[in-house]
């Protein structure tokens, strides 16, 4: 699989890839995920040496909850939305705000039945 760089369009690209991909290579993908989360993201994402120490540093508990996040979600082929503020600006000495969240829908339809879904935001953003 081709690597992405580290933008909407290209995580948004590397989603949409991995939801062609059948259920078994999948599932490879997922696996490979759980085993060493740091290195499937470094072999399919574009990192610059800054973006790959920040991945590295990233404290436990985050990495762990956006990794069973990821599995969940790629498991279910549920929606994965990610941005990350794209502005020019100077971003020298500026903070990162990584956020993850999970959005849980559920419909019932007298056709349909119950419909469950979900929708994972990760974003990427900078503070003032």
């Amino acid at each position: 699989m081709e690597k992405q760089p580290l933008t909407n369009l290209g995580i948004a690209t590397l989603i949409a890839n991995l939801y062609a991909l059948s259920q078994e290579d999948l599932q490879i993908e997922i696996d490979s995920i759980a085993i060493n989360f740091d290195s499937w993201i470094i072999s399919h994402i574009i990192l610059n040496p800054s973006q790959e120490s920040y991945l590295t540093n990233l404290p436990l508990l985050l990495k762990n909850q956006l990794k069973d996040k990821l599995t969940e979600s790629l498991t279910n082929r549920n929606s994965i939305v990610f941005t990350k503020d794209e502005t020019n600006g100077n971003k020298e000495g500026r903070g990162k705000l990584f956020g993850v969240d999970q959005i849980n829908n559920s419909r019932y339809s007298e056709d349909l039945e119950l419909i469950m879904n979900s929708t994972l935001y990760v974003s990427i953003s900078y503070s003032i």
